[in-house]
């Protein structure tokens, strides 16, 4: 899998970095061959944060996954959180395809 952190009007300290990468890493890791790629947009504007995810499938499919707060950290773990509910459920659906 490909990971690409884009960073907008936000400044990238070393903590967030960490933090976005261990997040993404505890929600994708159990799907290593489902993603493709997967592009994290980190945009900073006057009162909110705004943690975008483009989810490049194997399948050649793309989802996005949009969060923004008021709290970074938070939108990059809801963010993450959602990016491990699409994943569970593209893996669900291939193994049912495989079982029929």
């Amino acid at each position: 899998m490909k990971l690409e952190i884009r960073w907008r009007d936000v400044n990238p300290t070393p903590t967030l970095f960490e933090h976005v990468k261990e997040s993404v890493a505890a929600n994708a890791r159990p799907h290593p061959w489902t993603l493709a790629r997967l592009r994290v947009s980190l945009i900073g504007e006057q009162d909110w944060a705004r943690c975008r995810m483009e989810v490049g499938l194997r399948s050649g499919a793309t989802r996005v996954i949009e969060v923004i707060s008021s709290d970074m950290m938070l939108a990059v773990d809801v963010a993450s959180e959602r990016l491990g509910e699409l994943l569970d459920s593209v893996s669900r659906r291939a193994a049912h395809r495989r079982a029929a």
